[in-house]
């Protein structure tokens, strides 16, 4: 018993959770945070507002936020992606790059990573260093994205 307070005693302290620097357009902000669905370029509040799906923090418990259990929001998401998408794979690749590069730039940026590291360590409990790897492990996964249809174009000629 001794070894174990002393053990904890030599541990650093849990790191504080702090509030999001930056306003989050995918919540709402009355009383318990409700998820909106990023569809065909806006967030959208379900209609469906008794079934939830409640997030919680897992290293405290506390009720983070509420996702609506909402098939009609997931049925306009697809149809809006389907929509698109003759347009999209019509898009040569190299804006196509452009894209993915202006996003990986963003996500190079200091205060996205650790909105992003914030985000992660409330929804999945994770430490701040685990969740800026997962943070890292993204943004190697975006970059080699952008790479792909440069490898692509030269593979092929």
């Amino acid at each position: 018993m001794l070894r174990t307070k002393l053990l904890r005693s030599a541990l650093p302290a849990a790191p504080s959770i702090s509030p999001p620097k930056h306003h989050a357009p995918w919540l709402t902000q009355d009383g318990i945070p409700i998820v909106k669905n990023y569809i065909n370029g806006e967030f959208i509040t379900s209609s469906a507002s008794s079934d939830m799906i409640h997030l919680y923090d897992p290293s405290t418990n506390e009720h983070l936020a509420n996702i609506p259990n909402d098939k009609s929001n997931a049925t306009a998401a697809i149809e809006s992606a389907s929509a698109s998408y003759p347009k999209w794979s019509g898009t040569p690749v190299q804006v196509r790059q452009r894209y993915m590069m202006e996003y990986t730039h963003t996500l190079h940026k200091k205060e996205v990573r650790e909105e992003i590291a914030h985000w992660i360590t409330l929804e999945m409990g994770k430490t701040d260093g685990d969740a800026m790897g997962d943070v890292w492990r993204g943004l190697e996964v975006v970059e080699a994205a952008g790479r792909v249809g440069s490898e692509m174009m030269v593979s092929y000629c």
